[in-house]
């Protein structure tokens, strides 16, 4: 098969011919038509995020496509079935974080193209527990971003609290901000767009934000400060301004969840926090039940997936272009 291959951190990945895997005992095989390239990858391909899985690796969790094969075990998968392998890979379920919901933080958890090669190849494995099924109504374009940009927005938003009578500010309106708008717009919130980027708050606009502030300036928590706060905010730009904003913009009592990771500190003063009993939240991603909500939440319509396709062999070129912070999209799917 063919495959997107790190073999060097800091170093462009190589395109290769690698065998194709075969499913082990509860395992299935799924032949890869879509994958999203999410910011994650970019953190793991330039060692931000080192992974702990020994080059060379494949990385990308957001493989959308049709099951090959199934290993022994499997009872409730068969060939043909459309099926989603995101970044939740495994999870012991028997801890207290599992037992209680919350298994993206058990401490034995498992990432897809972190701990085990991903989805930017033509086929992959997953254990069948944890793939998802993607509804016959959505594309496999459309279905490759919500195994992780779709459910880690979503998350935040539910985490955030926000509800119908406050104000959602979203920071970042990119591939989980886009989303993240619409969906604190379904829980009837009103809903503020942050940006530096003009396309990206016209996108905002088009999906109905009620109000949009442009960062670039610097100066955005003034501004929507001016407009009467927020009571809630999510994060999902990779930069420490916009969470000091975010937590600037809040009304007492308020919430920031942040579900980005910029690099290096973010510059608060403890008063920021304290004096407006504001409660700071950080999420990486939602559950199994999340990301079967967000899958027939986008079939059904009720949400709008922005996305541009590439090739595989063109996957250096966007990656640059998410260095450089060029990228117009959404978001990027491979198609293959």
């Amino acid at each position: 098969m063919k495959a997107a291959v790190v073999r060097e951190v800091r170093k462009p990945v190589s395109i290769e011919e690698r065998p194709r895997p075969e499913p082990g005992p509860g395992e299935i095989l799924v032949r890869i038509l879509a994958s999203g390239i999410c910011h994650s990858d970019l953190h793991i391909l330039d060692d931000e995020m080192p992974s702990p899985h020994p080059l060379p690796l494949v990385v990308g969790h957001e493989g959308a496509g049709t099951v090959e094969a199934v290993g022994a075990d499997v009872t409730k998968w068969r060939v043909g079935d459309r099926a989603g392998i995101p970044w939740l890979r495994w999870a012991c379920g028997e801890c207290r974080e599992c037992i209680e919901g919350w298994e993206p933080l058990c401490a034995g958890m498992r990432g897809t193209g972190f701990d085990e090669d991903g989805c930017w190849a033509e086929y992959a494995v997953c254990p069948a527990a944890f793939a998802a099924r993607i509804p016959e109504k959505l594309s496999w374009e459309q279905a490759a971003p919500v195994l992780c940009a779709g459910v880690t927005s979503y998350k935040a938003v539910k985490l955030s609290g926000t509800r119908p009578g406050r104000t959602l500010g979203v920071f970042g309106i990119g591939g989980l901000g886009h989303l993240g708008l619409q969906y604190g717009k379904l829980a009837g919130a009103r809903v503020i767009a942050v940006d530096i980027h003009a396309a990206k708050l016209s996108l905002a606009e088009e999906l109905g934000a009620d109000a949009c502030v442009d960062a670039s300036q610097g100066d955005a928590h003034r501004r929507i400060r001016r407009q009467g706060g927020v009571d809630d905010a999510v994060v999902f730009a990779t930069s420490a301004r916009a969470i000091r904003d975010a937590v600037k913009s809040l009304k007492p009592n308020g919430s920031v969840v942040v579900a980005a990771l910029p690099p290096g500190e973010v510059p608060l003063r403890a008063s920021d926090l304290v004096d407006r009993g504001v409660r700071l939240v950080g999420t990486a991603l939602g559950t199994r039940q999340d990301l079967m909500e967000v899958l027939d939440l986008a079939a059904s319509g009720r949400v709008q997936v922005k996305v541009e396709t590439c090739r595989l062999e063109d996957v250096n070129t966007v990656l640059d272009s998410m260095r450089a912070h060029r990228l117009d999209a959404a978001r990027k799917v491979i198609q293959l």
